[in-house]
C-alpha cells in the first residue's frame, strides 16, 4: 500500500469512528512502571550465562502461552553447557491475578524482548522489570520462594495528581489510603485461589466524604506476592511496602510500590477487573413513539435515514477490521523480528552482521527436506540427525538438525557457523548456511553424495594416497593457512566427507579451538574429543596444541593403510604395538588386509606406516607438522627421521616383551 493511500484509508476510519461515536482502544496496553539491574555483576557476550538468558525467556514465555498458565506465575532456570562451563541463569514472571491469559503472555513476551538486550539492562547478571500488569526477574542465584525486600520502587506513572490539585484535606484522604492498604496486603497474605498459590487481593472503599469530584468517589487498592512465597513472607513484604508509600508519599492520589516479592498499587480510577462485581448495568430504554401529529414524510425520511445507516457502517466497519488486521499483523512480524533478533545477538554476540547473511527460513529448510522425512534421512550423530535436501534453485544439500535433548548441541552450533563461516578451502565442508527459530538449530552444508570415509576405508591404496593427501592440506589450512589458527579436536574417519571425485572434505567443527599464537602450546581446555583419536597429554593432562591434530591424523592415517579399524581401546596399545613391531621387522605389508595386498604397492604402504608412526609419537615436540607430512607425501625425501616406539601412557611398551597378534582378528570389517 502507498504512502498516501495508508494515509486516505486512516483518515476515512478516523472520520468514520468519530461520527459514529465508536471508541476501539486496546484495553490491555501495556505501561512501564520501572526496572532495576545490577551495577556490579555483568557477563561477557558470548558466554554460558549469556546463552542461557535467551533459553529461560523462551521457557517462561511457553509457559505463559501455555493453557496450563492460569495461576499467572511461573519459576525456571537454565543450564545449558558452553564448552563444559555451565553459568545457571534463574528466572521468573509474576502477571497481574486480573489480567487474562492472553494479556499476561503479552506481557511476559515484551518484559523478555527489553530486559536485557534491547537496552534496559544489558548485560546484567541480575535484572527486575515491572509493567503494569506483570513483573519478569532473573539472576545468577536461586531466589525463589525467597522474600525479597530490594531493590524498591515507588511509581506515578499512572497519574501524577496530588490531593493539593484536586483541593482534598490531607489527613482525611491519608487515613482512608492507609487503612484501605493494610486491608488489602493483609487479605492478599492469607488469600488463596483454588489452586492454593495465588496470593492478590483488591479493595475498594468510598472516598466522597473528601473526594468532590464527579466520578473520583472510589478509592481502588491491589496487593500482591509471589505465590511462591509463605503467608508470614508475604504478609512481611507487603508490610514493608506499606511502611515505604508512608515514607515517600507526597499527596499523590495514585501510585505503586514495587519490589521484587510483592507490589501494592492505588488509584481514584478503577484499573482492575472485579470478577465478583455483578451490579447490574443500566436499564434499557423504552422505545420513543412517534407522536401521532408529527409529519409524515419527516417519519419517512428518519425510516429511509434508518435503513442506510448499515450501508454506511457495513463497508466502513469491514474496512477497518481489514486495517486494524493489517496494522496488528504489521506489529505482530516487527515484535517477532526484534525477538529474533535477540536470539541471534545472543548467541553470536557481536559477530552477528557476519552471519546473519547465511540464514535461512525455516520454511524454506522444511520444505527442501520434506518437513525432515524419514525417506531423506542419511545420518545420525550424538548431536542430531543428517538429511537430504533440495532448494527451490535445485542445489543438494545436508542438512543436520541439532537435537533438543543434547546440551552440548547449542554451543556446538555456535562455534560451527562462526569457524566454517570464516573457512574457504575444497578440503573443508562447506556451509551454506543455518537456521535458528524456536528450538530448532539447524545447519546446512553443501551435499558431499559419497558418504565418510569410514565407508572407504577398505579399497586400492592409490585411491586412499588421493584421499589422504587431500586430508593433509585441509589440516595444513586450518593450521597455518587460515585467517584463524584452528584446532579441529575431533578429526576421524566419520568426520571426513567424500564427494563426488572422492575428494576429502573435513566436517564437523563443533569442538574446534581457535588459538593464538602464543597459546598453540600448553592451552588447557575442557576435555573433549573421540576416545581412540586424542593423543595422551590431552587424555592425561588436558593440554591442547595443534599436535593434537598430528596425532589423530596419524592414527587415521593407519586405519586407511591397513584398510580397517582399530580397537576402541582409548589409548590404542594393541593397534599402534602391532603396527610398530611389523614396521620395525620391515613387515609392513602385513598390516594390510589379506584381500588388499596383491594390488598396494609395498614402498608406498612402508611410507604412510612410517609418517603414522611419527605423528603418533607420545611427546607431542617430536611429531611432525602437518606443513611437514605434506611435503613427506609429495616431495618422497630420502631422509626422514625414525620414529620411536610408540608407549603406553606408563611409558613400558618399549622395553617389555610383546606377544605380537593381529588385533583386527577380534574386529569384522564394515
Amino acid at each position: 500500500m502507498s504512502s498516501s493511500g495508508f494515509k486516505l484509508l486512516a483518515f476515512f476510519i478516523f472520520m468514520f469512528f468519530s461520527n459514529l461515536n465508536l471508541f476501539l482502544t486496546r484495553a490491555d496496553t501495556l505501561l512501564l512502571l520501572d526496572y532495576s539491574c545490577s551495577t556490579n555483576k555483568s557477563f561477557m557476550a558470548n558466554s554460558s550465562y549469556s546463552m542461557n538468558i535467551p533459553f529461560l525467556f523462551d521457557d517462561l514465555s511457553k509457559y505463559a502461552a501455555g493453557t496450563t498458565a492460569s495461576t499467572g506465575f511461573y519459576n525456571s532456570s537454565s543450564n545449558v553447557s558452553m564448552g563444559g562451563n555451565v553459568e545457571t541463569v534463574y528466572g521468573l514472571y509474576l502477571c497481574r491475578g486480573d489480567v487474562s491469559h492472553d494479556v499476561c503472555n503479552d506481557c511476559v513476551d515484551t518484559a523478555a524482548q527489553n530486559i536485557n538486550v534491547e537496552g534496559l539492562c544489558s548485560f546484567a547478571k541480575e535484572a527486575v522489570v515491572w509493567y503494569d500488569k506483570c513483573m519478569l526477574r532473573y539472576s545468577n542465584w536461586s531466589f525463589f520462594s525467597t522474600m525479597e525486600e530490594t531493590p524498591k520502587k515507588f511509581s506515578t506513572k499512572f497519574t501524577n495528581i496530588t490531593i493539593v490539585d484536586l483541593d482534598m484535606p490531607e489527613s482525611s484522604f491519608k487515613t482512608v489510603l492507609f487503612n484501605t492498604v493494610n486491608e488489602t496486603a493483609a487479605e492478599a497474605a492469607r488469600s488463596l485461589d483454588q489452586h492454593g498459590s495465588k496470593k492478590y487481593a483488591t479493595n475498594e472503599v468510598k472516598v466522597s466524604n473528601v473526594v468532590n469530584l464527579p466520578g473520583l468517589d472510589t478509592l481502588y487498592c491491589l496487593a500482591q506476592c509471589t505465590p511462591d512465597l509463605s503467608s508470614q513472607d508475604c504478609s512481611r513484604c507487603l508490610r514493608d511496602a506499606v511502611d515505604y508509600l508512608s515514607s515517600v508519599w507526597q499527596g499523590f492520589v495514585g501510585g505503586a510500590i514495587l519490589s521484587p516479592s510483592c507490589n501494592l498499587r492505588y488509584e481514584l480510577d478503577s484499573f482492575y477487573d472485579n470478577n465478583d462485581d455483578k451490579s447490574p448495568g443500566p436499564a434499557p430504554r423504552p422505545p420513543t413513539r412517534v407522536p401521532s401529529s408529527q409529519n409524515p414524510s419527516s417519519a419517512g425520511k428518519k425510516r429511509n435515514s434508518s435503513l442506510l445507516k448499515p450501508v454506511i457502517i457495513v463497508p466502513a466497519a469491514l474496512v477497518a477490521v481489514i486495517f486494524l488486521s493489517y496494522v496488528a499483523c504489521y506489529f505482530k512480524h516487527r515484535k517477532a523480528k526484534k525477538r529474533h533478533n535477540n536470539v541471534l545477538r545472543q548467541n553470536f554476540g557481536d559477530e552477528i552482521q557476519e552471519v546473519k547473511s547465511l540464514e535461512f527460513e525455516l520454511a524454506t529448510v522444511v520444505a527442501a527436506t520434506n518437513n525432515f522425512s524419514d525417506a531423506n534421512k542419511i545420518g545420525e550423530g550424538g548431536f542430531g540427525t543428517v538429511f537430504k535436501g533440495i532448494l527451490q534453485d535445485g542445489r543438494e544439500i545436508a542438512v543436520k538438525r541439532l537435537s533438543s535433548r543434547s546440551k552440548q548441541g547449542t554451543s556446538e552450533f555456535r562455534n560451527e557457523v562462526l569457524l566454517i563461516a570464516r573457512l574457504q578451502h575444497k578440503n573443508l565442508v562447506k556451509l551454506l548456511g543455518f537456521c535458528l527459530q524456536g528450538k530448532e538449530k539447524i545447519l546446512i552444508y553443501e551435499f558431499v553424495p559419497n558418504k565418510s570415509l569410514d565407508y572407504f576405508l577398505f579399497g586400492l591404496i592409490l585411491l586412499n594416497l588421493y584421499i589422504i593427501k587431500g586430508i593433509v592440506k585441509g589440516l595444513v589450512y586450518i593450521h597455518e593457512h587460515s585467517r584463524l589458527t584452528i584446532i579441529h579436536r575431533d578429526l576421524k574417519p566419520s568426520n571426513v566427507l567424500l564427494d563426488g571425485n572422492m575428494e576429502p572434505k573435513i566436517s564437523d567443527f563443533g569442538m574446534a579451538k581457535i588459538v593464538v599464537f602464543d597459546q598453540i602450546h600448553g592451552s588447557t581446555v575442557t576435555f573433549a574429543g573421540t576416545p581412540g583419536y586424542m593423543p595422551p597429554e590431552f587424555v592425561h593432562h588436558e593440554e591442547l596444541s595443534l599436535k593434537f591434530d598430528v596425532y589423530s591424523f596419524g592414527i587415521m592415517l593407519l586405519e586407511i593403510v591397513s584398510g580397517r579399524r582399530r580397537t576402541a581401546d582409548i589409548n590404542n596399545a594393541d593397534f599402534l604395538k602391532y603396527a610398530w613391531r611389523l614396521w620395525e621387522d620391515n613387515k609392513g605389508i602385513e598390516f594390510l588386509d589379506e584381500t588388499l595386498k596383491s594390488s598396494c604397492p609395498e614402498p608406498e604402504v612402508e611410507q604412510c606406516m612410517k609418517v603414522g608412526l611419527l605423528c603418533v609419537q607420545k611427546n607431542p615436540d617430536e611429531r611432525p607438522t602437518m606443513t611437514y607430512v605434506d611435503q613427506i607425501l609429495n616431495d618422497h625425501p630420502s631422509e626422514l627421521p625414525l620414529p620411536q616406539a610408540p608407549r603406553r601412557s606408563t611409558g613400558r611398551m618399549e622395553n617389555e616383551h610383546v606377544n605380537v597378534t593381529n588385533p583386527f582378528t577380534r574386529l569384522s570389517n564394515r
